[in-house]
């Protein structure tokens, strides 16, 4: 249980855990419906996430993650755990690997004759990741400007 105005927050993909605090004042999120502000003693939400970024504010600073599918859990003990098919640090994204990852699956997609629906429905999911990445890098540049 986390103290009264603070937040434990956990951010989980397949690959492990990738943050974690106990002290933070809010979690915005890209919910299905809309972006979400969670705070202290938020009342209990489950919402599927769309592709975008979450932003954790603790007593450390400000935290952005790209995520890319999934779900967040936030319960009453003011506990979130958000569950990201995909996150990274948006401050971390390689644009060159992710633009030569778009160019590759956009390369490969030009053969579709060649792949069972399941290869392509993966190339196709690859090339949404790699325009996503893109997305948040520039994303990022402009808040720095």
């Amino acid at each position: 249980m986390t103290p009264n105005n603070h937040l434990e927050v956990t951010l989980i993909t397949p690959t492990g855990k990738i943050y974690e605090t106990t002290n933070a004042k809010v979690v915005i999120a890209p919910a299905v419906r809309g972006e979400v502000a969670i705070l202290p003693k938020h009342a209990p939400l489950f919402t599927k996430l769309n592709p975008g970024e979450i932003t954790v504010k603790d007593e450390t600073g400000i935290h952005n993650f790209a995520v890319f599918g999934g779900f967040m859990d936030v319960n009453p003990d003011s506990q979130v755990t958000i569950m990201a098919d995909f996150a990274q640090r948006s401050e971390k994204i390689d644009l060159l690997a992710a633009e030569k990852a778009k160019a590759e699956a956009e390369r490969l997609m030009q053969h579709q004759a060649k792949y069972s629906k399941d290869e392509f429905t993966r190339l196709e999911l690859t090339l949404k990741q790699a325009l996503f990445a893109i997305k948040m890098v520039e994303k990022s540049k402009r808040k720095r400007i």
